[in-house]
């Protein structure tokens, strides 16, 4: 892959949520959609720490939507 494809992700909020535990909330800055089926880690640039991805999702008006793919827009 190549670097500038790389998705980029910009990590705004967390909080707990119920029977899911923690929810990540992310704006894509820039990069391709990759599918989550086969990617379950992402790398924090800061730490340089792994983190398990169990389920990828949008925000709709109180409710959690899951997808399989992420990308700007």
């Amino acid at each position: 892959m190549d670097k500038d494809d790389q998705l980029k992700l910009f990590l705004f909020d967390a909080r707990f949520v119920k029977d899911k535990g923690v929810a990540c909330f992310v704006k894509v800055m820039s990069g391709r959609s990759l599918d989550f089926e086969k990617i379950k880690q992402v790398l924090s640039y800061h730490n340089m720490k792994r983190y398990e991805i169990y389920d990828v999702g949008v925000i709709q008006p109180q409710k959690l939507t899951s997808t399989k793919i992420l990308k700007s827009g």
